[in-house]
């Protein structure tokens, strides 16, 4: 498994196990005596499939690798498969016997390259986590070896050049083995090899990371250049060092500061160094004491450090992430810095021209990272085992060049102590980074899961999450909760997955759950549930207020975005621009502050501005605006200012992305914009076009729906509109729909005289919004489609108590419309000129209502013309006219205004 992957029988190569089968060997070889319960093997192998169907799978594949090698290699229980070690071995197997009894140079002869190298798993997400993360541990682990085994050989006076270019071939970027090639190639006389690898070495550090070469690198090409080949036989600078000379005092248990080493002293004179030992032995052991204790690099204001993942040197394959997770929550307690948030990872390997494959946060893409992303430091932990029990150990890293600025280990006797072990660690270097209340953190097992098992099925959970793999991600989290039902972070996770798919009352039911155990979360995490639950709810203050705190406490470009998208939320958009400015002092590289920062300039109307952000946005990833519905929202701010030519440049972008979904959010904003200029028919062909790379029965499939049939009806095609509002009554059925959503397709369904099905839609939307009082928009959309409704059946006062509220915000085309035809029906026409008049000048781009701002030209001129304002009503036609004028000529409100503004044109002539 060590450089791809093979079997064999009494040394004949067995062929056609096929891939699954294959992977199936591997997932137990790796884990070795410990077996893989069954559940996890389902995830692995047959994620998509349902239940019973995948454990059919699994029992097939048993039984075919019995049949195909004719002995029964795996062993099964009801919960576990292993494999059966009389019977099968695995150079994996051996490789990782060979590190628990320290055999360096075993290891070193075993591994033949990366852990199933070569090795492809279709629609396996899971499995190809597992093998990253494995295959990420087990290189670390050769490295180790390799080098163990190169030391020993310098040591022994023996060659150590092949082992080191090893190590070159798999890390050219780390020095310690470029100096560590060039001093056993310079003992064999190559001194000119030596000179060249250093120099290349010192080219990639430059080209590759933008590095200078370090101090000790620069200093052993002149002593190379002017000694020649007698160079002496030393560890590398940071080489894990064979036999450690004690300390002159001690410091707290287990910690170092590591200071740069000084240049290779002179020869010195012996009996004068005896003679002042004393008094310097002395100052030195203070001074080592003192600056064990002080902060090796004090940060302030959010300044961000990244935690690389943690390096996972025992047989248990998922403790890296449950730790990471731990190390997280705790080091997420401090006021003075914030963490570089894992999730960003994708999108800073894109920036670094990385493939997005690449997930492993290790040290050297973690330094990379620092010094690409503005971080201060870099924290690197790892957690080994070595007869049961465990040492975790810490260091805080200088980014640009690598030094140990301080390090610290731990150790716990059974894994059950690991969190006390990482609550130490996270409290450690709170104190290093400067951190005043570092004391005051609350202990880890308390404020997460004391059950190791539970944390790694949470982390399992929240990987799924970031993929957006809502299934896998909810049986990982309810794993967790099973282990430990008091898991108040996992149930909050959970909250928050039902809340992005618009599973109100799920949302709700899991972050109450969550708030009754808020004992079990850290200050920061109970700031986050009370904003989370506030925006769930509705409560647009309390959301405000809850996102201010945590931005004031706990200052992060984190904390500070989501502070501005609660002040955005509520349209204070000045300030909203303010906390996204605030999140960009701290990382000037968030891509995520610099797209809200945008939106909210354009929520303020400052349109130029928000181009400017956009145009930061495009330069930090160039790929932000062509995803989802940013690109979307780039566009319109073009449409905003004027520039239609500018809009659909940018919508053409995404016809030419490979996702089916963004091409179709191209198609829709072309027919957004096709609609806006009058092209209804040109409309029309982009979303018929657009709809078919929807997912079926997703919201995006019925929000494009909504608009085809307003398009078709638009246009005098009656079936066609019908046709598409049948579709999305069937998908209304089958899916979670967004009340703003539900009261669009209700709209639409009075607009065709269906009123029994929009009363159905104003049902659902009545019950969604009861649940959520306080929410401003769902009131707004439930208060239209009741007056919608009423209006349609003569109930006059029933609509005229629905639209008593003073505002509509993102609908006020609709609210202010009806509100037009109510005051014009009950003959209150000044009233409703003024309310035709402002809901023309609700302009509306690509929203479902946009064709409803088409539609109030009409309105406006027929209401001006009754209540005697001509000059009005003529300038609402030949408003439309030039809305139009490069619309569809035949477009019967195109025909009806030309008609009616020539008639009016007319009496004023006479």
């Amino acid at each position: 498994m060590l450089g791809g992957f093979s079997l064999e029988r009494d040394g004949t190569r067995v062929e056609g196990l096929g891939p699954r089968r294959s992977a199936l060997l591997a997932a137990l070889a790796v884990a070795g005596a410990r077996g893989v319960s069954r559940d996890r093997l389902l995830l692995y192998l047959w994620p998509d499939s349902p239940e019973e169907k995948a454990r059919h799978s699994l029992a097939q594949a048993i039984y075919s690798l019995h049949r195909t090698l004719e002995a029964e290699v795996l062993e099964s229980s009801a919960t576990e498969v292993r494999l059966a070690d009389r019977l099968i071995g695995s150079d994996v197997g051996d490789f990782l016997t060979a590190h628990s009894c320290g055999d360096a140079h075993t290891m070193a002869a075993l591994y033949r390259g990366p852990l199933l190298d070569g090795f492809i798993l279709s629609n396996a997400a899971e499995f190809d986590a597992w093998a990253t993360a494995e295959r990420a541990r087990l290189e670390r682990l050769a490295l180790e070896a390799i080098e163990r085994a190169a030391l020993a050989a310098d040591a022994a006076g023996e060659s150590s050049e092949r082992l080191w270019r090893r190590l070159t071939d798999l890390d050219p970027l780390v020095t310690r083995y470029a100096i560590g090639l060039a001093r056993a190639l310079a003992r064999s006389s190559d001194s000119g090899t030596a000179l060249r690898h250093l120099r290349e070495h010192t080219r990639l550090l430059r080209t590759e990371m933008s590095l200078p070469a370090p101090s000790e690198l620069q200093e052993l090409i002149v002593e190379l250049t002017r000694s020649g080949p007698a160079v002496a036989a030393e560890p590398p600078p940071g080489s894990p060092a064979v036999e450690a000379a004690p300390p002159v005092a001690t410091s707290p248990p287990e910690e170092r500061a590591i200071e740069a080493s000084p240049a290779p002293p002179r020869r010195r004179n012996p009996a004068r160094w005896l003679a002042i030992a004393g008094v310097g032995g002395a100052l030195l052991a203070a001074l080592f004491l003192w600056n064990a204790r002080r902060p090796v690099r004090p940060l302030s204001g959010g300044a961000m450090v990244v935690l690389a993942d943690v390096e996972n040197l025992t047989a248990d394959s998922t403790l890296g992430r449950a730790l990471r997770v731990a190390l997280e929550v705790g080091l997420g307690q401090s006021a003075t810095f914030s963490l570089y948030p894992r999730s960003d990872l994708p999108t800073s390997l894109a920036r670094m021209g990385r493939s997005i494959a690449d997930t492993v946060l290790a040290e050297p893409l973690a330094r990379e990272i620092a010094l690409r992303e503005t971080g201060r430091a870099v924290i690197i932990v790892a957690v080994s085992e070595i007869g049961g029990r465990y040492t975790v150990s810490s260091r805080i890293v200088d980014p640009p060049s690598g030094r140990d600025l301080a390090a610290r280990r731990e150790s716990a006797e059974r894994a059950d102590d690991l969190l006390e072990s990482v609550d130490r660690i996270t409290a450690w270097t709170r104190r290093r980074l400067g951190d005043a209340r570092w004391e005051s953190g609350a202990r880890l097992p308390l404020v997460t899961t004391p059950s190791l098992a539970a944390l790694g099925a949470f982390a399992d959970g929240g990987a799924a999450y970031a993929r957006s793999d809502w299934a896998v991600a909810q049986r990982f989290l309810a794993r967790a909760i099973e282990l430990d039902t008091g898991f108040a972070m996992a149930r909050a996770l959970v909250g928050e997955i039902h809340l992005v798919n618009n599973r109100i009352p799920e949302a709700l039911a899991a972050l109450r759950e969550a708030e009754r155990r808020s004992t079990r979360l850290t200050e920061p995490e109970q700031l986050n549930l009370q904003a989370m639950l506030a925006r769930a709810e509705g409560r647009t203050e309390a959301l405000i207020a809850s996102a201010g705190a945590l931005a004031a406490k706990y200052p992060s470009a984190g904390s500070w975005r989501l502070y501005g998208e609660a002040l955005r939320s509520a349209r204070r958009f000045d300030e909203a621009v303010a906390a996204f400015r605030r999140a960009l002092a701290i990382d000037s590289t968030d891509v995520v502050a610099a797209h809200a920062l945008a939106i909210a300039h354009n929520g303020a109307g400052n349109y130029r501005d928000a181009l400017d952000a956009y145009a930061l946005v495009d330069r930090l990833d160039s790929t932000r605006l062509l995803r989802d519905f940013q690109n979307h929202q780039w566009g319109g701010t073009f449409v905003a200012i004027g520039d239609l030519a500018g809009a659909e440049q940018v919508f053409r972008r995404m016809l030419a992305r490979p996702a089916p979904a963004d091409r179709a959010r191209g198609h829709r904003s072309l027919g957004y914009l096709a609609a806006y200029r009058g092209r209804l028919g040109e409309a029309v062909e982009h979303f018929r076009a657009g709809i078919p790379l929807q997912t079926p029965g997703s919201l995006s499939e019925y929000r494009d729906l909504v608009v085809l049939a307003d398009l078709e009806r638009t246009r005098g095609d009656a079936r066609a509109a019908e046709a598409a509002l049948d579709r999305m009554v069937t998908i209304f059925r089958q899916v979670p729909v967004q009340a703003a959503a539900v009261m669009f397709g209700g709209h639409q369904l009075a607009l065709a005289g269906r009123l029994g099905q929009a009363r159905l839609f104003l049902d659902s939307l009545a019950a969604r919004a009861a649940l959520r009082p306080n929410a401003e928009q769902d009131q707004a959309a439930l208060a239209i489609l009741r007056a919608e409704l009423a209006l349609a059946s003569g109930r006059l006062g029933e609509a005229e108590a629905a639209l008593a509220r003073p505002r509509f915000d993102a609908y006020n085309v609709l609210g202010f419309g009806l509100r037009a035809e109510l005051f014009e029906r009950t003959g209150r026409l000044d009233s409703a000129l003024a309310m035709a008049r402002a809901a023309n000048e609700s302009r509306a781009f690509g929203l479902e209502t946009q064709m409803d701002w088409a539609r109030s030209f009409a309105a406006l001129a027929r209401i001006a013309e009754a209540a005697g304002d001509s000059a009005t009503a003529r300038g609402a036609w030949s408003a439309l006219i030039e809305q139009w004028n490069a619309g569809d000529r035949d477009l019967a409100p195109l025909v009806t205004a030309r008609a009616e503004l020539e008639r009016l044109q007319a009496g004023v002539r006479r």
